[in-house]
């Protein structure tokens, strides 16, 4: 398909020329990275010779595209326009569809509005984040659409020397960078797509990282239960198996899944989420069983999220439910994953080598550096 601008509007006395063609038909628009697609079927005629699209441009100014190829023959009234417009902001934009034959006449115009989306290296940028981690950074970005993208991140090293940090990726994901400076620095993040095309802008942060000193277990106060797949509500006197009580600092409450009395069993996966009111470098996770248990979950995953609706997956560990363990903190070090987030998940997967389908859980800590501190 042949196309080409043409830098001139409409005119002004388009309204008044004979309309000797009919106008086009069934047009529609989808948004695209980049660039906003009209498609339409042209009037039947044998003499067609374009089809102007017009609109405003990014800056205000008047901008024409020029059609003048199609699929199929227009004497039959059955021939198939695209234009592929490109356009860098998310404005809503008015397009107006005109067809011409080549001894003048013109088609009624035809008018439909349309979005671009983000081109796609930008479309990527925006959901970067870059927070502080003990000793690094941590770098998370959202990819849904699987696009094929490099995320580079630039900053100065801890010699003062200027390097980059390219991540390749077609996937939601995050990336520690080690071996920056603790002191005040400045990070630069741009996204490139597939194509080689770089994002029309740079997203930019500026701060100190943390070291091991900062690392405190974090204190409760405020925080709240953001989900749970189920607790249990009618037994397990006295404290009953409610969500709140793996975060309520007593070792003898305890969150248990929903059983009422072996009569409905939730099965497993079992899944309790928090808030913790304020996002947190975490460097570790523990758990706490309940008191004299022997038969809670074996295996279990922790997921970190700044939203509560993209998550990030640090891996399965396994739980010790024996007699032996008593009620000591058992950890999980984070040190390795670029753990941070507002809100968290632990998700029992495996049940106990007896296969019972519940699980019980007495206190959850995190240990780490909030950035509200």
């Amino acid at each position: 398909m042949s196309l080409f601008f043409i830098g001139t509007s409409c005119s002004d006395d388009n309204d008044n020329k004979v309309r000797e063609i009919t106008s086009i038909r069934f047009l529609e628009v989808k948004s695209d990275f980049g660039e906003i697609v009209l498609t339409w079927l042209n009037p039947k005629t044998n003499e067609l010779s374009h089809v102007d699209v017009y609109y405003k441009d990014e800056q205000g100014n008047d901008a024409t595209y020029t059609v003048t190829d199609w699929n199929g023959d227009p004497s039959t009234g059955v021939s198939e326009c695209e234009a592929q417009i490109p356009y860098l902001t998310q404005d809503s934009v008015l397009f107006t569809v005109v067809a011409y034959t080549k001894s003048g006449a013109e088609s009624k115009p035809e008018m439909i509005k349309g979005v671009a989306y983000p081109t796609k290296s930008d479309y990527i940028l925006n959901t970067v984040r870059v927070e502080p981690e003990v000793g690094g950074i941590a770098v998370f970005w959202i990819n849904e659409s699987a696009l094929a993208v490099k995320v580079k991140v630039t900053y100065k090293d801890n010699a003062g020397k200027e390097t980059s940090k390219i991540i390749e990726t077609n996937t939601t994901g995050s990336e520690l960078i080690k071996g920056v400076p603790s002191s005040l620095n400045d990070y630069s993040v741009e996204v490139i797509d597939e194509d080689e095309k770089v994002s029309t802008y740079a997203k930019k942060f500026s701060f100190y990282t943390f070291g091991s000193a900062d690392v405190i277990k974090v204190n409760k106060t405020g925080w709240t239960i953001s989900e749970f797949s189920s607790q249990e509500e009618i037994y397990e006197q006295p404290y009953y198996g409610y969500a709140t009580n793996a975060i309520d600092d007593n070792l003898d409450s305890y969150w248990h899944s929903r059983h009422e009395g072996g009569s409905n069993w939730a099965w497993f996966p079992h899944t309790i989420g928090v808030d913790m009111g304020t996002v947190v470098s975490i460097t570790r996770f523990s758990l706490v069983k309940r008191k004299s248990s022997t038969d809670a979950h074996k295996k279990h995953k922790f997921y970190t999220s700044f939203d509560n609706e993209h998550w990030f997956d640090w891996g399965e560990y396994n739980f010790d439910h024996t007699a032996a363990s008593g009620q000591e903190e058992q950890f999980y070090d984070m040190d390795t994953f670029p753990a941070v987030g507002r809100y968290f998940r632990v998700v029992a997967t495996e049940a106990s080598e007896g296969g019972r389908p519940y699980t019980h859980i007495a206190e959850i800590y995190v240990y780490g550096v909030p950035h509200n501190q």
